[in-house]
């Protein structure tokens, strides 16, 4: 058990880990609405003879492009549904149910959305580093290995959450018992 100052300390800490978390959905979310307004605002805009002469200069993989762009685009999508999740897991901590099945279900969704994300990603960065090697004018910058490793972080990451999930759907029954038992 701990003792009361000590529960206090892990009650601030944990506060301070939601503020962050919502710090960064608030940003992520805010990149999310700008790229796709920039998206949405860049298609009505756009010229017909503008779209042509960008597609005769970019002929061998303007389509690899879009779909990098929309998969780029799926991916911080998940990866902001897969912060949300952390919220709610955090303020279901903050309510002092933490083997419960809520919280269960809660890091099950935080790690698919984490993993779909950084899978996402990497097929992106995938695509990316084909379309940019076979391309004959080499116009296309260098962006695949950079993130890749922090891909990697990420699928790692949501692996794991999913994996306590588990852990914390088996503690909540035990809990259960444990209760009912008493």
């Amino acid at each position: 058990m701990l003792s009361n100052n000590d529960n206090l300390k892990l009650m601030k800490s944990i506060r301070i880990l939601y503020s962050i978390i919502n710090i960064l959905c608030f940003l992520i979310g805010f990149h999310i609405i700008a790229a796709l307004l920039t998206i949405f605002f860049g298609i009505i805009s756009l010229d017909v003879d503008v779209l042509r002469r960008f597609a005769t200069s970019y002929q061998n993989y303007t389509h690899w492009v879009i779909v990098v762009s929309m998969l780029n685009i799926g991916a911080l999508i998940l990866f902001f549904l897969g912060l949300y999740d952390l919220r709610f897991i955090i303020k279901t901590f903050l309510k002092g149910s933490i083997f419960s099945q809520k919280a269960s279900t809660y890091f099950k969704y935080a790690g698919v959305f984490f993993s779909l994300s950084a899978i996402a990603g990497i097929c992106a960065r995938i695509i990316y580093m084909i379309t940019a090697i076979n391309s004959e004018n080499n116009s296309v910058p260098e962006l695949a290995p950079r993130y890749f490793s922090l891909l990697l972080f990420v699928l790692v990451i949501g692996l794991s959450f999913v994996m306590i999930s588990k852990i914390m759907k088996k503690s909540s029954k035990i809990k259960e018992e444990n209760d009912l038992t008493i």
